[in-house]
């Protein structure tokens, strides 16, 4: 019983053992008074250490009076009251000791209790911390992975868009070119149709010209939106009288509003100073945004302002029209979004055009925005803004007019026998001026003019030496070697003179002609497109009546004129079914008759995209002072963002 309430109840199991103990030893004296009365010291002394003081006190007065009642004689009875309160003393002196011992135990017993429970609650949570860890691990994992494949199949998409903008760019060059072609005759030589042009038709003759012209520097564009996505947008800047451009937008879409019935004002400041910018670019934005105006409006008026303030030019295009809800403003530069205010009965847009614009004002540095109460009748007000800071006010393009002295951070010298190496720095070096010259002399005082940041050329091309360049190079000009993506080269491998891309205009022929070696009286023009072998006949005809020009429109009967009549030149498109250009110029390079004889290539197609392969990946910077550490690391890194592959993502456990 004792053994079942120490595991339960331990104050009453020792109560009931200190009585059970008195009470024995109370018999006990009853029948030997003398081992008895003493032995009360000693079940005193326990209680004072199983049972509390005041138990252990009352315990020692119920001992002493039982002492008193039975003890037989005085003696007795006091040495065993001294021995029952002496073992009560003794027992709380060594029992309080023993108590704050073990209190002091059973504390820290209860704060490791504590502890332990606090650390395995700890542990739950750091498993589920390392569960959920785990899980978002895996979820990350999966969407790398997920975000790979998309970036695969972005990467797909973009190639396809670009083969898609490639091919269309091909396809509009041919027409393009047969009207610019003929109407550049018509233009600089009527006299070639034996009679003069009507005076009524001089004016649309010049007007289809100068359209045609606008249409053809267009057609790059249309690659854009791929550039765009490689933010590699093709600019070519130059300076330019703003006033003049605007005016010459606002001719070209003046014909656009009118026909519409609604009012065209135009209202631009006197003082407008010359900038620099993307002719071609600046003048398809503003073609765009009033042709937007004019889609939108109905009745009324458009505006096309320009001024200047706060050191940028503002060009602002209002209009009359439906407006544009104010919820919908941040989003009409989006690509393919289209208003919903705007799109009812309007679904003949693409919704690029605003994009594509937004692009080439932030590529100028500038901004554009629309305004609008989306209040039919208040119509809406497109705006952008061109910086006029010196930073965009480098040398011009002509050697000739470069300043003599002063050095020029911004500016490049592209040192290259084919100038379409020099247009394709010119037209995608954003962030430098670009200087073109074809001769070592004009390259050696142009590099010691302008003190530019750079000179690029080919070291394998020229046979020169290059220590005039280095003596006339400033201690900062750094002289970069480099493989040139040349198309005249590319088309010299292939055993051609010259390679003309279309559209072909009038004086690029004659160039191309005029600088052959052997003079030129018999030509042979090969392409598929019947018109345009008519046009280029024409073309030459139109520089000199005495040219003999033969058409061909397949390679096989291209052959046989050849071996009949001999040409002195032959203008060879590339594309073409059966035998193509490339077939062709094989086979002549084959027959002794036909390997000497000139081949000027005329495709509708860049260089690059039907005869060159990839450069040679070899790239020398020289410097005079040398490079600086931090330099050398700015290189580095240029070269490695540059050319950085994509990164993979990496299962977990790797």
């Amino acid at each position: 019983m004792l053994y079942v309430l120490r595991e339960n109840h331990l104050t009453k199991a020792c109560h009931i053992t200190v009585t059970c103990l008195w009470a024995s030893n109370a018999i006990l004296a009853l029948h030997m008074p003398l081992p008895g009365l003493y032995l009360f010291g000693l079940v005193i002394a326990l209680s004072s250490s199983l049972l509390r003081l005041p138990a252990a006190v009352l315990l020692a007065t119920l001992s002493t009076l039982y002492i008193v009642a039975v003890a037989q004689g005085p003696e007795l009875a006091v040495g065993a009251i001294i021995s029952a309160w002496g073992n009560l003393l003794a027992g709380v002196v060594i029992s309080r000791g023993l108590f704050e011992a073990l209190e002091t135990i059973n504390r820290h017993h209860e704060h490791a209790i504590q502890q332990m429970n606090q650390a395995r609650e700890h542990r739950a949570e750091l498993a589920s911390l390392a569960k959920a860890l785990k899980e978002a691990t895996e979820s990350l994992w999966h969407a790398n992975g997920q975000l790979l494949h998309a970036r695969e199949a972005a990467d797909e998409a973009r190639r396809l868009k670009a083969q898609f903008a490639a091919n269309v760019s091909h396809e509009l060059r041919t027409p393009i070119n047969l009207v610019i072609g003929y109407s550049e005759v018509m233009v600089m030589t009527p006299e070639i149709y034996g009679a003069p042009l009507p005076p009524t038709y001089r004016g649309d003759i010049h007007a289809i010209y100068s359209n045609a012209n606008h249409l053809r520097d267009l057609i790059n564009d249309i690659l854009d939106i791929s550039q765009i996505e490689a933010s590699r947008l093709a600019m070519s800047k130059e300076k330019t009288d703003l006033r003049y451009t605007l005016l010459e937008t606002a001719k070209i879409a003046n014909d656009l509003v009118c026909k519409k019935g609604l009012e065209f004002y135009v209202d631009l400041s006197d003082d407008l100073p010359e900038v620099w910018i993307d002719r071609t670019r600046i003048r398809q934005v503003v073609i765009n945004l009033l042709a937007n105006a004019v889609r939108f409006t109905d009745k009324g008026a458009i505006t096309l302002r320009a001024s200047q303030a706060y050191g940028e030019i503002i060009v602002s295009v209002c209009d009359t029209g439906i407006g544009i809800a104010k919820h919908e403003l941040s989003r009409v530069f989006e690509e393919f979004y289209q208003a919903e205010s705007l799109s009812i009965g309007k679904q003949d847009g693409t919704g690029l055009g605003l994009t594509l614009s937004l692009h080439v004002i932030q590529h100028h540095g500038g901004k554009l925005w629309a305004e609008s109460e989306g209040i039919p009748g208040r119509g809406s007000t497109f705006s952008f803004t061109l910086p006029m800071s010196a930073d965009t006010k480098l040398v011009r393009h002509n050697p000739a007019s470069t300043a003599t002295g002063g050095h020029s951070p911004k500016c490049v010298v592209v040192f290259d026998d084919d100038i379409a190496v020099g247009q394709l720095f010119k037209r995608y070096l954003n962030t430098q001026e670009v200087v073109i010259t074809q001769s070592e002399e004009d390259a050696i005082r142009l590099t010691q003019m302008i003190k530019p940041s750079a000179v690029v050329m080919d070291r394998v091309w020229h046979d020169t030496p290059f220590e005039g360049l280095l003596a006339a190079a400033n201690a900062d000009t750094a002289m970069i070697f480099c493989p040139m993506p040349s198309g005249r080269r590319t088309a010299q491998e292939y055993g051609a003179a010259d390679y003309l891309v279309k559209p072909i205009t009038r004086q690029s022929l004659l160039d191309a002609i005029l600088a052959l070696e052997s003079p030129v009286r018999k030509v042979l023009v090969v392409d598929d497109e019947r018109d345009i072998t008519r046009m280029l006949a024409r073309m030459l005809q139109s520089y000199n009546q005495h040219y003999s020009v033969w058409q061909a429109n397949n390679g096989e009967d291209a052959l046989a004129i050849m071996v009949r009549e001999h040409p002195d030149v032959v203008l060879l498109d590339i594309q073409m079914p059966t035998m193509d250009g490339i077939s062709v110029i094989h086979r002549m390079k084959q027959d002794p008759l036909l390997q000497q004889i000139p081949i000027i290539i005329a495709s509708a197609q860049d260089t690059e995209e039907s005869l060159s392969s990839a450069l040679e990946g070899k790239l020398t910077v020289v410097r005079q002072n040398g490079l600086k550490p931090i330099d050398l690391v700015n290189c580095v890194e240029a070269v490695v963002n540059a050319l950085m592959p994509s990164i993979h993502p990496m299962p977990p456990g790797n």
